[in-house]
């Protein structure tokens, strides 16, 4: 394999960091791990996409006989659901991927009833109707008695939530590249162009890593 040289722009705090450890760490090695895992994410989220799986797809051919598997058919199924079903239905549910990592008790319950994900899964044809089910109790499946755990649960909403982060990272990258491209396009000169350059790079990395960077910087001041 040939390999291909490329140049990367980091924060110039990032780069003081990388002085310090450039005879520990083989960071070509590390950007490629991270980026490798990055095109890995997208390359499964447009998978997602286009496969032509219906829930029913996945649905008969999960193995639901244990937690695991159940959680893997419920996170099919929701991502399945959140690309095929009307627009405003599913972006109602964009209220909680800003939480969704915490895993807190009350919002877990507040989404699932929102989601009722229960009704969903009865249009199909799946559960014994005439009956509701709170979070986390065992649901009867068709003649099988196979009971659902909360693993299902978990992994239907986990599903939509992995979606809809995919879907709100993408306007929010598209965004700032017009809205970059705009201000380049006004700058003045070069040195106008690269100071733009720079503030834009905590902004493409997102909330967490701009957080995660201020509270280094921080700390090398202390």
């Amino acid at each position: 394999m040939v390999a291909k040289r490329v140049t990367i722009t980091v924060p110039s705090d990032l780069h003081k960091k990388m002085e310090k450890w450039k005879n520990k760490l083989n960071f070509s090695k590390v950007f490629q791990e991270a980026i490798t895992r990055e095109i890995e994410k997208k390359e499964l989220f447009i998978k997602g996409l286009e496969e032509s799986r219906s829930m029913l797809d996945v649905w008969n051919n999960s193995d639901l006989s244990t937690p695991q598997g159940q959680f893997r058919a419920g996170k099919d199924m929701g991502f399945i659901y959140a690309r095929t079903a009307p627009y405003p239905e599913v972006k109602q549910y964009e209220q909680y991927v800003k939480n969704w990592d915490k895993q807190e008790k009350d919002e877990l319950e507040k989404f699932y009833y929102d989601l009722d994900a229960f009704s969903i899964l009865s249009n199909l044809g799946l559960f014994r109707k005439g009956k509701t089910f709170k979070l986390g109790e065992k649901i009867p499946v068709g003649d099988q008695d196979i009971p659902l755990t909360s693993a299902f649960d978990f992994g239907f909403m986990g599903g939509i939530m992995d979606y809809l982060r995919e879907q709100i990272e993408e306007v929010r990258i598209n965004v700032l590249v017009l809205e970059r491209l705009k201000e380049m396009r006004q700058a003045k000169n070069e040195k106008e162009k690269a100071k733009i350059t720079r503030s834009y790079i905590p902004k493409f990395l997102g909330e967490k890593s701009a957080k995660r960077n201020s509270g280094e910087r921080k700390e090398e001041k202390k």
